[in-house]
């Protein structure tokens, strides 16, 4: 099953919010399992998100793509409305937007990185 991990700036008391970050990211449709923590770092503290999809998020319809980015914006919503921001995708070593997104990035987290 294809893991993907998200990273959100996260504001004031980001260790709570990140375990309401988990619990709602596990009721997301393809959600199989996620795990939520917070991180510390220069600035504001960082919320970690990792979600592993079941194989039909990414084989759902139009373009795996497509597919990906409508999942990663369910993501967005729930981040949103927790006050999370600046979300990114991690992607190998790398963080990547979501408009940035390309097929080579999907290939790269169906092979799992």
């Amino acid at each position: 099953m294809p893991e993907i991990i998200l990273h959100f700036d996260a504001g004031t008391d980001a260790d709570a919010v990140s375990k309401l970050l988990q619990a709602q990211a596990n009721a997301l449709p393809g959600v199989t399992s996620a795990q939520a923590e917070a991180y510390p770092k220069r600035g504001a503290p960082e919320i970690i998100l990792a979600l592993t999809l079941a194989t039909t998020v990414l084989n759902s319809g139009a373009t795996t793509l497509e597919s990906l980015k409508k999942f990663i914006e369910a993501c967005k919503g729930v981040a949103s409305a927790l006050g999370l921001g600046n979300l990114r995708i991690e992607i190998g070593s790398k963080q990547v937007a979501p408009a940035a997104l390309t097929d080579e990035h999907v290939v790269d987290i169906e092979r799992g990185g």
